[in-house]
């Protein structure tokens, strides 16, 4: 009878132990399950952020003053191609940045660093210098000066970039106080345009 006793006891004391074990896996797996995966982790961290590249969705500069702009506009109406600039400001003006892009964003990103970009348009049979001193996103629309005369042109983006090309190439001159490296040049369009853009852009500069 003792001996029946003990051996029940023990019995009930191994399937306490055992249930317990039991509860303490499947807690365990439940813990486990709920925490995420390193896959997660590193897609989350990878996700874009307020750091990330972006335009504002309007820009302008004022081109009053821009003294170096003035002397372009003075002298150098009649080319017939932008990358002529290069070569007929040489003692007019020191530095000369010749952009080859061929996106409309570059502009604008030159615009929200307030660097203001020259370009060659062609309408008709003409071609006529311009700076693109402004753009509006929601208008869709360009602003373009003349710091000389105070005209300005406002179209919509696909004339513009029309224009654009078949006046220069989808170039643009940047004229500025310093001299413009090309790694100069992407640090700053990488503010506001992502990687694959940046690097397609070629600079030109003396």
């Amino acid at each position: 009878m003792k001996n029946g006793f003990t051996l029940c006891v023990l019995v009930s004391t191994l399937c306490l132990f055992l249930s317990g074990c039991a509860g303490t896996t499947q807690k365990q797996e439940r813990y486990i399950a709920s925490v995420p995966s390193s896959t997660s982790q590193q897609s989350t961290s990878s996700s874009p952020t307020s750091l990330d590249p972006s335009l504002p969705s309007t820009g302008r500069i004022d081109l009053r003053g821009l003294s170096l702009l003035e002397v372009i506009f003075r002298t150098q109406l009649n080319i017939n191609r932008i990358d002529d600039l290069y070569v007929t400001t040489r003692g007019k003006v020191g530095n000369v940045a010749i952009i080859s892009s061929g996106e409309l964003n570059v502009l604008k990103a030159f615009i929200a660093q307030r660097w203001a970009p020259v370009v060659l348009l062609q309408y008709g049979n003409k071609r006529h210098l311009w700076v693109v001193m402004g753009y509006d996103n929601p208008a869709q629309q360009i602003q373009l000066g003349n710091p000389i005369n105070s005209g300005v042109r406002i179209m919509p983006y696909a004339d513009f970039e029309r224009e654009w090309a078949a006046g220069s190439a989808q170039k643009c001159v940047l004229v500025t106080p310093i001299r413009l490296s090309e790694a100069r040049v992407h640090s700053v369009l990488a503010k506001y345009l992502p990687t694959t853009q940046v690097s397609q852009v070629k600079v030109r500069s003396r």
